[in-house]
């Protein structure tokens, strides 16, 4: 089925479902596969949330910034996107914001679902509340496409997927830039320093005392693209985040130079902008990459650590090491923390400390 595209709405494959049943190993497995398209999970697009928001405001909020992300994404070549997420299980999305997304929603046996949670060890009140879901879903035609995974592998699960037809023409032209305005904390540092975990420990300790936002720079753009799409994107998802009242962004992710920090200072433009470099030394960038090989990391798609055997990870920490040096002689960043007998709750209550 050709999907056209308008003002550079690039085709949009969103892989939706109840909770636990595979969405972002399916699609991540589909972007892999699948050159030239963009990845992303929709949760990534809707960190900022207080008790006040119900669950259709939140599903909002998330669409409007996919629609605002996707000219970005054609800007920079990609023949399309592939989202996961969870989508309104009544409604699906709204389309008047979304007029090029195809929704596959993966289904799966009930006794299934049970196993997978089981095997995750999650909650039996999770389950319950994914079930529900999985029938109201199950009564639902918001859906174009519908793949029961029951009994197959992600590789067969992807092959029963059919692909929108990719954009193939040129790139479009960049929206130009707009001014966000509020406050923006930036945690850089080199691999595995902690960057999203004490990110995250500051938002919701800042989301606790008013309404803030959080964004992970990586899970903004292709697997290693580069910097100026993913300061678009943050930017973006920033102006949504802001027309919904909040005042403070805490965003992680590698800054490997001050032109690097230009380029989102630019996008970000309005915004009083600062940057954390976090530092550690050899001995705990080692553990770190250890814990993190374990599966002590964030279980986020494009974790390039998980799973590698010791050797490569003691290198990867020299690696890093090394590269923490290069960032604290080139002065990267306005303020600096060593965090390497720190634990993510006293590094986070030293930047907080610090008027952020």
């Amino acid at each position: 089925m050709a999907i056209i595209t308008l003002s550079g709405m690039i085709p949009v494959l969103w892989i939706c479902g109840p909770s636990g049943i595979g969405k972002t190993t399916v699609a991540w497995e589909l972007f892999t596969r699948t050159p030239g398209v963009a990845y992303v999970d929709i949760d990534q697009l809707g960190m900022c949330y207080t008790p006040s928001f119900s669950n259709a405001g939140l599903h909002t909020m998330k669409a409007r910034n996919l629609a605002a992300i996707l000219p970005h994404y054609a800007a920079a070549g990609a023949r399309g996107l592939i989202v996961s997420g969870v989508v309104d299980v009544v409604d699906g999305i709204p389309r008047e914001l979304l007029p090029t997304v195809r929704l596959c929603r993966l289904t799966v046996s009930h006794a299934e679902l049970q196993q997978r949670y089981q095997a995750r060890g999650v909650r039996l009140e999770s389950l319950a509340q994914a079930l529900d879901d999985a029938e109201v879903m199950d009564r639902g035609t918001f859906a174009e496409e519908i793949v029961d995974t029951t009994g197959l592998s992600v590789a067969e699960v992807c092959a029963q997927i059919s692909a929108p037809q990719w954009h193939d023409g040129p790139s479009y032209p960049e929206p130009s830039p707009v001014p966000a305005g509020g406050t923006v904390t930036w945690l850089c540092g080199p691999q595995a320093v902690g960057k999203s975990s004490i990110g995250f420990a500051v938002y919701l300790k800042l989301r606790s005392a008013g309404l803030s936002a959080f964004a992970d720079l990586e899970q903004l753009g292709f697997a290693g693209s580069d910097h100026r799409l993913r300061a678009r994107n943050v930017a973006a998802l920033w102006r949504t985040f802001r027309s919904y009242g909040a005042e403070h962004l805490v965003m992680v992710g590698p800054a490997d130079s001050q032109e690097t920090v230009d380029v989102y200072a630019r996008e970000l433009m309005g915004a009083s902008l600062t940057v954390w470099r976090l530092d550690a030394d050899e001995a705990a960038l080692t553990q770190r990459f250890l814990a993190r090989g374990a599966g002590a990391g964030p279980g986020i798609p494009g974790d390039t650590l998980a799973g590698q055997p010791g050797e490569a990870l003691r290198l990867g920490a020299i690696a890093a090491a090394s590269e923490g040096e290069r960032l604290r002689q080139a002065n990267v960043g306005d303020l600096s923390i060593d965090t390497s007998r720190l634990s993510v709750a006293d590094s986070a209550a030293f930047i907080l400390g610090s008027a952020v």
